[in-house]
């Protein structure tokens, strides 16, 4: 998806209708590239119960 520059992509299903959609976050891209950040710490932090 990066090297794409893609963000969403579609998910069709058999018979070719959307069933719902793929997305990367900008928070996952944060953990990848710069994990020091504040971005990347928020994103990688558990959710609050």
């Amino acid at each position: 998806m990066r090297r794409h520059a893609l963000r969403r992509i579609p998910v069709l299903a058999d018979d070719s209708r959307l069933a719902g959609i793929v997305s990367i976050s900008i928070g996952d891209l944060a953990v990848e590239n710069d994990p020091e950040s504040a971005l990347a710490d928020i994103s990688a932090a558990s959710p609050n119960a």
